[in-house]
Protein backbone atom coordinates (compact mmCIF):
# COMPACT_ATOMS: atom_id res chain seq x y z
CA UNK A 1 0.00 0.00 0.00
CA UNK A 2 1.12 3.57 -0.57
CA UNK A 3 1.88 6.38 2.34
CA UNK A 4 -0.16 8.84 0.24
CA UNK A 5 -2.94 10.44 2.60
CA UNK A 6 -5.34 9.84 0.05
CA UNK A 7 -4.50 6.01 -0.10
CA UNK A 8 -5.91 6.00 3.69
CA UNK A 9 -9.61 5.71 4.39
CA UNK A 10 -11.18 6.34 7.80
CA UNK A 11 -14.33 4.72 9.49
CA UNK A 12 -15.89 6.05 13.09
CA UNK A 13 -17.75 4.21 14.74
CA UNK A 14 -19.90 6.41 16.77
CA UNK A 15 -23.11 6.05 18.66
CA UNK A 16 -25.82 8.58 16.90
CA UNK A 17 -26.24 10.36 20.43
CA UNK A 18 -22.58 11.55 19.24
CA UNK A 19 -23.66 12.97 16.01
CA UNK A 20 -22.29 16.65 16.67
CA UNK A 21 -18.58 15.38 17.37
CA UNK A 22 -18.17 13.33 14.88
CA UNK A 23 -19.08 15.38 11.91
CA UNK A 24 -17.01 17.91 13.45
CA UNK A 25 -14.37 15.78 13.50
CA UNK A 26 -14.81 14.31 9.94
CA UNK A 27 -14.62 17.90 8.34
CA UNK A 28 -11.70 18.31 11.01
CA UNK A 29 -9.98 15.04 9.38
CA UNK A 30 -10.68 15.91 5.56
CA UNK A 31 -8.79 19.32 6.08
CA UNK A 32 -5.89 16.80 6.02
CA UNK A 33 -6.71 14.99 2.88
CA UNK A 34 -8.21 11.95 4.28
CA UNK A 35 -11.37 10.31 3.40
CA UNK A 36 -13.38 9.95 6.11
CA UNK A 37 -16.40 7.67 6.35
CA UNK A 38 -19.28 8.45 8.73
CA UNK A 39 -23.04 6.82 8.75
CA UNK A 40 -22.36 6.24 5.10
CA UNK A 41 -25.76 4.23 5.00
CA UNK A 42 -29.03 3.85 2.76
CA UNK A 43 -32.92 2.39 2.88
CA UNK A 44 -32.28 -0.89 1.93
CA UNK A 45 -28.42 -1.70 2.89
CA UNK A 46 -27.95 -5.15 4.85
CA UNK A 47 -26.48 -2.92 7.93
CA UNK A 48 -24.32 -5.85 9.04
CA UNK A 49 -22.69 -6.52 5.61
CA UNK A 50 -22.12 -2.71 4.56
CA UNK A 51 -20.06 -2.34 7.44
CA UNK A 52 -17.83 -5.06 7.14
CA UNK A 53 -16.97 -4.17 4.08
CA UNK A 54 -16.82 -0.48 4.67
CA UNK A 55 -14.36 -1.51 7.57
CA UNK A 56 -12.39 -3.86 5.86
CA UNK A 57 -11.75 -1.32 3.30
CA UNK A 58 -10.39 1.52 5.29
CA UNK A 59 -6.85 1.48 6.54
CA UNK A 60 -8.09 3.13 9.62
CA UNK A 61 -10.80 2.60 12.34
CA UNK A 62 -11.83 5.14 15.07
CA UNK A 63 -13.50 4.39 18.18
CA UNK A 64 -15.00 7.34 19.73
CA UNK A 65 -15.65 5.55 23.33
CA UNK A 66 -18.44 7.68 25.53
CA UNK A 67 -21.23 6.96 27.32
CA UNK A 68 -23.82 6.56 24.75
CA UNK A 69 -21.66 4.19 22.42
CA UNK A 70 -20.11 1.58 25.12
CA UNK A 71 -22.45 -0.85 26.81
CA UNK A 72 -21.02 -0.67 30.01
CA UNK A 73 -23.14 -2.62 31.67
CA UNK A 74 -22.37 -5.74 30.46
CA UNK A 75 -18.26 -5.30 29.76
CA UNK A 76 -18.05 -7.81 33.14
CA UNK A 77 -21.17 -9.98 32.58
CA UNK A 78 -21.19 -13.60 30.55
CA UNK A 79 -24.53 -13.31 28.83
CA UNK A 80 -25.45 -9.92 27.27
CA UNK A 81 -29.30 -9.87 28.39
CA UNK A 82 -31.32 -7.71 25.67
CA UNK A 83 -32.49 -4.38 27.09
CA UNK A 84 -32.32 -0.41 26.07
CA UNK A 85 -28.54 0.06 26.61
CA UNK A 86 -27.72 -3.40 24.93
CA UNK A 87 -29.66 -2.55 21.53
CA UNK A 88 -28.39 1.52 21.96
CA UNK A 89 -24.95 0.31 21.48
CA UNK A 90 -25.23 -2.95 19.71
CA UNK A 91 -24.04 -1.62 16.52
CA UNK A 92 -21.04 0.38 17.73
CA UNK A 93 -19.86 -3.00 19.57
CA UNK A 94 -20.43 -5.23 16.09
CA UNK A 95 -18.41 -2.72 14.60
CA UNK A 96 -15.59 -2.26 16.99
CA UNK A 97 -15.39 -6.46 17.43
CA UNK A 98 -14.92 -6.30 13.58
CA UNK A 99 -12.58 -3.56 13.56
CA UNK A 100 -10.68 -5.46 16.40
CA UNK A 101 -10.82 -8.71 14.48
CA UNK A 102 -9.13 -7.03 11.20
CA UNK A 103 -6.41 -4.69 12.85
CA UNK A 104 -5.60 -8.78 14.85
CA UNK A 105 -4.74 -9.62 11.03
CA UNK A 106 -2.95 -6.88 10.02
CA UNK A 107 -5.59 -5.43 8.20
CA UNK A 108 -6.49 -2.22 9.67
CA UNK A 109 -5.05 0.19 12.30
CA UNK A 110 -7.21 0.45 14.93
CA UNK A 111 -7.49 3.89 17.43
CA UNK A 112 -9.92 3.94 20.16
CA UNK A 113 -10.86 7.37 21.69
CA UNK A 114 -11.87 7.69 25.32
CA UNK A 115 -14.01 10.54 26.16
CA UNK A 116 -13.98 11.40 29.54
CA UNK A 117 -13.60 8.48 32.45
CA UNK A 118 -15.41 6.10 29.93
CA UNK A 119 -14.09 2.33 29.91
CA UNK A 120 -12.48 0.93 27.51
CA UNK A 121 -14.20 -1.93 26.17
CA UNK A 122 -12.35 -5.12 27.19
CA UNK A 123 -11.59 -6.79 23.99
CA UNK A 124 -9.70 -3.14 23.36
CA UNK A 125 -7.52 -2.92 26.24
CA UNK A 126 -4.35 -3.67 24.58
CA UNK A 127 -4.61 -1.23 21.94
CA UNK A 128 -3.51 2.50 23.28
CA UNK A 129 -6.21 5.22 23.15
CA UNK A 130 -6.16 9.18 22.63
CA UNK A 131 -7.82 10.76 25.95
CA UNK A 132 -10.36 13.00 24.76
CA UNK A 133 -12.31 15.72 27.47
CA UNK A 134 -15.51 16.66 26.48
CA UNK A 135 -15.81 20.11 25.42
CA UNK A 136 -12.16 20.37 24.31
CA UNK A 137 -10.88 21.37 20.98
CA UNK A 138 -11.82 18.93 18.29
CA UNK A 139 -9.10 20.57 15.95
CA UNK A 140 -6.65 19.24 18.64
CA UNK A 141 -7.89 15.45 18.27
CA UNK A 142 -8.19 15.62 15.14
CA UNK A 143 -3.97 16.83 14.72
CA UNK A 144 -3.54 13.70 17.49
CA UNK A 145 -5.51 11.29 15.27
CA UNK A 146 -3.72 12.43 12.20
CA UNK A 147 -0.26 12.12 13.48
CA UNK A 148 -1.54 8.80 14.93
CA UNK A 149 -2.82 7.72 10.96
CA UNK A 150 -0.09 9.19 9.36
CA UNK A 151 2.54 7.06 10.73
CA UNK A 152 0.58 3.88 10.41
CA UNK A 153 -0.80 1.57 7.30
CA UNK A 154 -2.03 -2.08 7.32
CA UNK A 155 0.09 -4.49 5.84
CA UNK A 156 -2.56 -5.95 3.42
CA UNK A 157 -6.28 -5.94 2.16
CA UNK A 158 -8.98 -8.22 3.90
CA UNK A 159 -11.78 -9.65 1.46
CA UNK A 160 -15.00 -10.60 1.96
CA UNK A 161 -16.55 -14.04 0.77
CA UNK A 162 -19.67 -15.11 2.38
CA UNK A 163 -19.71 -18.41 0.31
CA UNK A 164 -16.70 -19.67 1.01
CA UNK A 165 -17.47 -19.05 5.16
CA UNK A 166 -20.69 -21.04 4.82
CA UNK A 167 -18.39 -23.53 2.80
CA UNK A 168 -16.59 -23.38 6.09
CA UNK A 169 -19.90 -23.20 8.46
CA UNK A 170 -20.71 -26.82 7.27
CA UNK A 171 -17.26 -28.44 7.16
CA UNK A 172 -17.05 -27.33 10.80
CA UNK A 173 -20.75 -28.99 11.23
CA UNK A 174 -19.70 -32.03 9.94
CA UNK A 175 -16.91 -32.07 12.26
CA UNK A 176 -19.39 -31.87 14.91
CA UNK A 177 -21.58 -34.14 13.84
CA UNK A 178 -18.88 -36.66 13.30
CA UNK A 179 -17.52 -35.89 16.83
CA UNK A 180 -21.32 -36.19 18.28
CA UNK A 181 -21.82 -39.87 16.58
CA UNK A 182 -19.01 -41.88 16.41
CA UNK A 183 -15.87 -40.17 18.56
CA UNK A 184 -15.12 -39.59 21.77
CA UNK A 185 -12.27 -37.57 20.46
CA UNK A 186 -12.29 -33.86 20.71
CA UNK A 187 -9.80 -32.93 18.07
CA UNK A 188 -13.33 -33.32 15.82
CA UNK A 189 -13.81 -30.09 18.13
CA UNK A 190 -11.08 -28.58 17.46
CA UNK A 191 -11.16 -28.57 13.85
CA UNK A 192 -14.23 -27.64 13.63
CA UNK A 193 -13.45 -24.59 15.64
CA UNK A 194 -10.57 -24.16 13.18
CA UNK A 195 -12.85 -24.02 10.25
CA UNK A 196 -15.35 -21.38 12.32
CA UNK A 197 -12.54 -18.91 12.93
CA UNK A 198 -12.01 -19.10 9.34
CA UNK A 199 -15.17 -18.55 8.14
CA UNK A 200 -15.59 -15.07 10.67
CA UNK A 201 -12.42 -13.93 8.65
CA UNK A 202 -13.97 -14.18 4.94
CA UNK A 203 -17.81 -13.07 6.54
CA UNK A 204 -17.70 -11.25 10.04
CA UNK A 205 -21.49 -11.31 9.85
CA UNK A 206 -21.97 -14.90 9.84
CA UNK A 207 -23.66 -15.24 13.31
CA UNK A 208 -23.50 -19.00 12.77
CA UNK A 209 -20.25 -19.31 12.63
CA UNK A 210 -19.80 -17.13 15.28
CA UNK A 211 -22.54 -18.95 17.32
CA UNK A 212 -20.96 -22.70 16.32
CA UNK A 213 -17.67 -21.88 17.67
CA UNK A 214 -19.18 -20.57 20.63
CA UNK A 215 -21.02 -24.11 21.17
CA UNK A 216 -18.21 -26.11 20.58
CA UNK A 217 -16.07 -24.33 23.09
CA UNK A 218 -18.79 -24.71 25.45
CA UNK A 219 -18.87 -28.57 25.17
CA UNK A 220 -14.54 -28.24 25.48
CA UNK A 221 -15.82 -26.19 28.99
CA UNK A 222 -14.01 -23.48 27.54
CA UNK A 223 -16.80 -20.81 29.21
CA UNK A 224 -15.51 -17.98 29.23
CA UNK A 225 -14.58 -17.72 25.57
CA UNK A 226 -17.50 -19.91 24.91
CA UNK A 227 -19.71 -17.22 25.97
CA UNK A 228 -17.83 -14.14 24.19
CA UNK A 229 -19.01 -15.96 20.90
CA UNK A 230 -22.39 -16.63 21.43
CA UNK A 231 -22.76 -12.85 22.34
CA UNK A 232 -21.85 -12.00 19.31
CA UNK A 233 -23.93 -14.10 17.64
CA UNK A 234 -26.72 -13.09 19.51
CA UNK A 235 -26.10 -9.24 18.22
CA UNK A 236 -25.61 -9.81 14.80
CA UNK A 237 -28.52 -11.93 14.79
CA UNK A 238 -30.94 -11.73 18.07
CA UNK A 239 -33.76 -13.27 16.21
CA UNK A 240 -31.93 -16.34 15.34
CA UNK A 241 -33.61 -19.62 15.53
CA UNK A 242 -30.53 -21.82 16.37
CA UNK A 243 -30.22 -19.10 19.67
CA UNK A 244 -32.66 -20.26 21.92
CA UNK A 245 -32.24 -23.12 22.41
CA UNK A 246 -28.14 -22.54 22.50
CA UNK A 247 -28.65 -20.03 25.16
CA UNK A 248 -30.39 -22.07 27.47
CA UNK A 249 -28.59 -24.80 27.65
CA UNK A 250 -25.38 -23.20 28.24
CA UNK A 251 -27.43 -21.50 31.11
CA UNK A 252 -28.83 -24.58 32.21
CA UNK A 253 -25.03 -26.22 32.67
CA UNK A 254 -25.69 -28.75 29.31
CA UNK A 255 -22.34 -29.87 27.07
CA UNK A 256 -24.62 -31.89 24.60
CA UNK A 257 -27.80 -31.40 22.36
CA UNK A 258 -29.26 -34.81 23.81
CA UNK A 259 -29.49 -33.51 27.51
Amino acid sequence: MSENKSMKVVFISHSCLDHKIVHELQKELQTYGLTVVVDDFQGGDRTCDKTQRKIKESTHFILLATENSINSKHEYKARQYSNESWHRARWVTVEYTCAEHCALQQGLTLICVKVGNIAIPQVLQHFIYVPFIIDSSVSQLSENLTSCINSTMPSHKLSTDPQRSKKLVEMGRNLERVHATFSRDDRELHSAIEFYEQAISFDFCNHHAWLNKGWCLWKLKSDTVAWKYVNMAQLLRPDSDRLPDILKRMTDGYRTLKD
